[in-house]
């Protein structure tokens, strides 16, 4: 049993702290109090000789400052002067008072005295005698000297030197202030010096103390530790002590007693574990040894499991290539292999190969080996030295094993081979049967592979088959589901249904009736029935469906399909879509009906007008315009009994035509003409924007289609308005453009539109009339010109009708025109003038004076083809509308080598003379002026300046 701790190592620790913290704390305190102490006085009388010193300065600068007041006002004889003396006086006053109030030392007090006695001085005598001199004196001369005293002077430097030497004095208290200040510090050095010294030792002394009581023990003990590690038993010291030591040492003996104890005890079963661990290890081998074959085996069977599942279930062909060469290289325990069917391309797969060898091993030079696999219809291996790439980093030679393993189908032809390759290990008897096990297997996919590609090319090619049905088709099983739908049904409802879930389908179905179809419930009503069964194969139902912006009419009926035993195994439904033999029953019935009133109205006037004139007497007057109104009305039914009898003859392709050239233009005015006189409220223009308007056409059915297109253009356009028939040119076509502001199209009618008996059902063109043929033969007649009728439309705005005829006849008509021109020196001129009316005034005019004349209309247009054609000689207008002007055209001309000396001829309402000038012109005309003049100008010009190179202004007539 421990003896229990009577003197403890701490209490004597605490008693030395608390011994060594008394003796720093109060020597410190000490010192801190002293040094303060010092410090203090030393303050107080550094402040005490720095505040006499300002005084004395301030009492110096007061005197300076009283006597130059003085001076001033004695001077100048201001009061302000003297108001500043009073000011400074009482300064100096207060900064007497303030010295008077610090400790005063005897020279202090004798420099005060002296101060005072000047002070006194200066303001009981000398100022008082000044200012008494001063008030009695009137001579600025003497005041002026009053001024310069000596005696203020005098004074002045006496109070100034005592002040010096009270400075110099103050000076020396300082001095000596820091001298004593310097000696205490150094005292105080010496005394904290001093005082460390003895922290030093008594630290010292406790630090011995410590290391005598605790520090040698403790380390006597760890030696007697370390030497027990060792081995050795030694008998521990200080065991009779009482304090922590003896404590610990008699503790450290009875640990180190059990310690030994243990310590044989572990010896004994140590070796026992070590036997046992021999044991487990051994034990722990077979286990490796068997995981790694159960391992083996494991992955051979998950490959052969894969290898199954995949001849079972896989369906593509690189899919179940992939699957099969992966799977046997891994049962095989093969390092590489490939398969390779023989069919087109030669599909294949490989593992550990890469692309450029498998195609080296697919080109002639193994065709050996398949021919020895045919001959002998069985696998063989052939044993090869590995070649340099297939070492990889390996220097020493060794073998390969090729096993080539022949796939034959159910009739014994070898459809496919694969190769396996193992790098130094052959293949043994065991493995050769594996394989052609699952040769076996592989023969059996691979022909199931090759059925489900047939069937699935009869499947696509079915598919095709009912796609390119242009009747929506949809098959239903015997269930009632839908399997399978066609293209045409797909796009009329816009999605594919069938990519859902095989027992959404049919309800997406009747969701898709109710969505689309007009009659829904009529429609599914139907379609249950004709599952079911309970439906005549013979009925029929007719549907309107929303496709897209526009409506389908869809006639739909159904069939059973039966199997070869005469089952019914399917039912299909065909939906044709009768829109448009619906939209013709509808046109014709609307069409009986507007000919019906279209007749009747024009023979029920002929019929009533011609009873009249019968049975009644009539004056002349009344019979003519009875006559003149039969004759109309005659003329209106002649004209609509026309169009249907065109329209029978286009039908029926007997339609014929006097084809021709001819210039177009004639036939636009003279159509214009017609309408301008009959529609009032319409501003009928004609625009040329066409080098030449000459086609080859009739004559007589060009002007039924401008009758036509013109005539619509102002009857569709009932609030009157603007209609423009503007004639331009394309690179091919000669295009007729007929634009109005009237009730426009909507779009869904511009498809419809040139269709035969087609009217856009709208009240406002029912109020207008018509056949609903006039769009129809027109197109039939540009038809077969070669050419076609487009119509832009916005609904509110207006519309433009476009007339294109080829330009190749009117083309090879012209230059043969020029040439002709040419060849019998007839003159060629280009008139460039955007006003339509005077062009063809001008035409005529040359014309008939034997000139062969080309009208333009843009500026830009007119400089290519002048620098084209090189003409004669050119008529020019200034101002032209949408284009460049007359001067840039002139400018243009005169730049170009070729067109430089093309005589040109201004023409222009503008008075522009002088800039004709300007340009080399000779003369000017303005319009209006006599065509004829023109034309004398010009042959003349021709003639007498042999078409030299300048512009040419003809004379302008007296008073034109």
């Amino acid at each position: 049993m421990q003896t229990p701790i009577r003197q403890g190592i701490a209490r004597r620790l605490t008693a030395y702290m608390i011994v060594l913290i008394v003796l720093i704390t109060a020597g410190g305190g000490t010192m801190y109090i002293v040094e303060h102490i010092l410090q203090s006085r030393h303050d107080a009388q550094v402040q005490l000789v720095d505040q006499k010193s300002r005084l004395s300065d301030r009492i110096q600068q007061d005197t300076i400052g009283s006597i130059a007041e003085l001076r001033g006002y004695l001077a100048v004889g201001v009061p302000t002067f003297q108001d500043k003396l009073t000011a400074k006086q009482k300064d100096w006053e207060s900064a007497m008072a303030d010295f008077r109030k610090l400790e005063l030392t005897a020279e202090d007090a004798a420099y005060l005295t002296t101060v005072q006695n000047g002070y006194d001085k200066f303001f009981h005598e000398v100022v008082p005698t000044t200012m008494k001199q001063f008030q009695a004196s009137e001579n600025r001369d003497e005041l002026w000297k009053l001024s310069k005293d000596n005696n203020y002077t005098q004074l002045l430097d006496e109070l100034r030197q005592h002040n010096i030497d009270y400075v110099a004095l103050q000076h020396q208290h300082m001095l000596d202030l820091q001298s004593r200040s310097s000696r205490s510090l150094d005292t105080m050095a010496l005394l904290t010096g001093l005082y460390l010294v003895l922290i030093a030792v008594v630290v010292g002394w406790l630090a011995i103390r410590l290391a005598k009581d605790i520090g040698t023990p403790l380390h006597r003990l760890a030696i007697s530790s370390q030497h027990h590690e060792d081995g050795n038993l030694l008998q521990l010291p200080y065991g009779d002590r009482s304090d922590e030591i003896g404590f610990l040492t008699r503790s450290l003996q009875s640990m180190i007693k059990r310690i030994q104890e243990t310590e044989q005890d572990l010896i004994e079963q140590n070796e026992e574990v070590l036997a046992q661990q021999e044991e487990l290890l051994y034990s722990q081998d077979e286990l490796n040894t068997t995981l790694i074959k159960m391992q083996q085996k494991e992955a051979i069977l998950q490959a052969q499991n894969s290898l199954s599942a995949a001849l079972v279930n896989t369906l593509d062909r690189d899919t179940l290539l992939r699957s099969i060469i992966h799977n046997v290289q891994v049962i095989q325990h093969a390092d590489k292999g490939a398969i390779v069917l023989f069919e087109k391309g030669f599909p294949h797969a490989s593992v550990g190969i890469s692309g450029e060898q498998m195609q080296r091993f697919l080109k002639p030079g193994h065709e050996g080996m398949f021919t020895r696999l045919e001959e002998e219809g069985r696998a063989f291996v052939v044993t090869r030295e590995a070649l340099p790439p297939e070492k990889g980093y390996h220097d020493e030679r060794f073998e390969l094993a090729d096993l080539y393993l022949p796939i034959h189908d159910s009739k014994g032809k070898m459809i496919a081979v694969v190769v396996l390759t193992r790098m130094g290990r052959n293949f043994s008897d065991a493995d050769m049967e594996q394989s052609q096990a699952l040769a076996n297997q592989i023969a059996l996919s691979i022909e199931k592979l090759h059925t489900y590609e047939s069937s699935e090319r009869e499947r696509q090619l079915n598919q095709e088959i009912i796609d390119s049905i242009r009747e929506g088709i949809q098959l239903f099983d015997e269930q009632g589901n839908l399997v399978q739908v066609n293209e045409t049904w797909t796009s009329w409802i816009g999605e594919c249904i069938l990519e859902r879930e095989n027992r959404e389908v049919t309800h997406r179905l009747y969701d898709l009736f109710e969505q689309l179809v007009d009659n829904s419930d009529e429609l599914c009503q139907f379609v249950k029935e004709a599952l079911d069964g309970t439906l005549d194969e013979e009925t029929r139902l007719i549907y309107q469906l929303q496709h897209r912006d526009s409506t389908r009419v869809i006639q739909v009926y159904f069939e059973k399909i039966r199997d070869a035993e005469g089952q019914i195994a399917a039912t299909m439904l065909v939906h044709r879509d009768i829109t448009r033999e619906y939209e013709v029953d509808q046109m014709k019935s609307e069409f009986v009906s507007t000919v019906s009133h279209e007749l009747r109205t024009p023979l029920s006037s002929v019929l009533g007008f011609t009873e009249l004139m019968l049975t009644k007497e009539l004056k002349p007057e009344r019979q003519q315009k009875y006559l003149t109104t039969i004759h109309k009305e005659a003329k209106r039914l002649t004209q609509l009994i026309n169009d249907f009898l065109d329209i029978q003859r286009m039908e029926a392709g007997r339609q014929s035509y006097e084809m021709g050239d001819l210039d177009l233009l004639p036939l636009v005015q003279e159509v214009v003409e017609t309408f301008a006189v009959s529609s009032p409220k319409h501003e009928l223009n004609v625009e040329v924007r066409a080098l030449s308007t000459r086609v080859r056409g009739d004559a007589d059915k060009l002007k039924q289609v401008l009758m036509n297109l013109i005539g619509n253009a102002v009857k569709y356009s009932p609030e009157g308005g603007v209609v423009t028939v503007a004639l331009r040119t394309e690179p091919k076509a000669l295009v007729v453009d007929i634009t109005d502001q009237g009730l426009g199209i909507p779009k869904d009618a511009l498809s419809k539109l040139f269709s035969k008996f087609y009217r856009i059902d709208n009240s406002d063109r029912r109020k207008i009339g018509g056949t609903g043929l006039g769009l129809a033969i027109c197109k039939e007649i540009v038809k077969a010109h070669e050419g076609e009728i487009k119509v832009q439309s916005e609904l509110g705005v207006g519309s433009t009708f476009s007339m294109y005829l080829p330009r190749e006849a009117a083309e090879e008509a012209a230059p043969a025109k020029l040439e002709a021109a040419a060849s019998s020196q007839q003159p060629r001129l280009f008139i460039v003038e955007d006003d339509d009316s005077l062009a063809l005034l001008l035409q005529e005019e040359l014309r008939d004076n034997g000139f062969s004349v080309t009208h333009l209309r843009d500026g830009e247009e007119a400089v290519r083809q002048i620098g084209e054609h090189l003409p004669d000689a050119v008529v020019l207008d200034i101002m032209l509308k949408d284009s460049i002007s007359g001067w840039d055209v002139i400018d243009r001309l005169k730049a170009g080598d070729a067109t430089a000396n093309i005589p040109i001829f201004i023409a222009s309402a503008l008075d522009e003379r002088e800039l004709g000038l300007a340009k080399g012109a000779t003369d000017y005309l303005t319009k209006p002026y006599q065509p004829s003049k023109l034309s004398n100008v010009i042959l003349q010009t021709l003639l007498l300046r042999e078409k030299s190179g300048v512009i040419m202004i003809p004379e302008q007539e007296d008073g034109r």
